[in-house]
């Protein structure tokens, strides 16, 4: 395979995203984790127990020692402390898959402010990527537009990470203004992908815009859910959530074409209502599923953005974000 090395240029800042760039951005990936114990700000705090969460032992509580604990677990320093002898509790750490599905869709092709949609999923892809490998999880991905659906099965190898990330760069790159939009069905055929690959206690990161989901996409994502663990990172524009009265734009979805009066009463009105009907779709599916959804916006640093809402404001704060 030949990897998509292509330089960017100026013009294209934020548009579009070359392989070298999504490295160097996915390798910055610290000050966050997809575990289940998380800091009490972050957004996975509330989130059910995990069974398998990674490799090796994870450090739980310490308590009393009681007669029949293994005396190579007393914690002598607490001991010497307390006065009274404490163990350490320890949760068994296993390997687990993590899955990442990217959209690439041309409804991700827009941007106001920023970067693109389809870039911040690109690096959104990159820093969960690099993570996950860092926790010693196996990484896949499917990556998807409009026109095709590629797999590729976990593996805890950086290799495979930069497979995945060359696939995303070709996406990318083959979006354009012009092309037609909202072809139905292919992030169906993304879940079902995984849906029929992955395991129990498994974690899935759905990355993209929440478009082109329906009931199929629900039936499948809870199908999933019933064993695994689920994130989605919703990507998002300030355009998107507030409309500026700008007078007449010209609207398209690549075939039609719409001239509108964004300072009429009417449209400011009409648009509200209909963003705040797919905020309460997004918060409904969270909700009903135990679902952690992450916002991230095209104006913002994607690895700050993550940090925050992962449990680590205090340490980026500080700019001491521990791994």
């Amino acid at each position: 395979m030949t990897m998509d090395f292509t330089q960017k240029t100026a013009d294209e800042k934020g548009i579009y995203v070359t392989l070298e760039e999504l490295i160097v951005e996915g390798k910055k990936a610290k000050g966050f984790s997809f575990l289940p114990s998380q800091s009490i700000r972050s957004i996975l705090a509330g989130a059910h127990d995990s069974k398998l969460r990674g490799q090796g032992m994870d450090f739980e509580e310490l308590k009393p020692y009681v007669q029949g604990d293994n005396v190579h677990d007393i914690d002598w320093r607490t001991t010497q402390r307390t006065g009274k002898a404490h163990v350490r509790i320890y949760n068994e750490e296993k390997e687990r898959n993590v899955w990442l599905i990217i959209s690439q869709r041309n409804c991700m092709f827009f941007g106001s402010s920023g970067m693109f949609k389809s870039v911040v999923a690109a690096y959104v892809g990159a820093l969960a990527l690099y993570r996950g490998l860092q926790q010693g999880d196996k990484v896949g991905a499917v990556v998807f537009n409009d026109e095709k659906v590629e797999l590729f099965p976990p593996r805890r190898s950086e290799a495979n990470i930069v497979l995945i990330l060359d696939e995303i760069t070709r996406q990318n790159r083959a979006l354009k203004a012009d092309a037609a939009m909202d072809v139905p069905g292919k992030i169906n055929e993304a879940l079902a992908m995984v849906a029929g690959l992955s395991k129990h206690d498994d974690l899935l990161v759905l990355i993209g815009d929440s478009s082109g989901l329906d009931e199929d996409s629900i039936r499948i994502i809870s199908d999933i859910n019933a064993h695994n663990d689920i994130i989605a990172v919703n990507i998002s524009d300030p355009l998107e959530r507030v409309m500026q009265e700008n007078g007449f734009l010209l609207f398209s979805d690549g075939s039609n074409y719409l001239d509108i009066n964004t300072s009429l009463v009417r449209f400011q009105k009409r648009y509200k209502t209909l963003h705040h009907k797919r905020l309460e779709y997004i918060s409904r599916l969270s909700q009903s599923h135990a679902i952690p959804v992450l916002e991230v916006s095209t104006d913002q640093d994607v690895l700050e953005q993550i940090q925050m809402q992962l449990g680590n404001a205090r340490a980026h704060a500080h700019q001491r974000v521990a791994l």
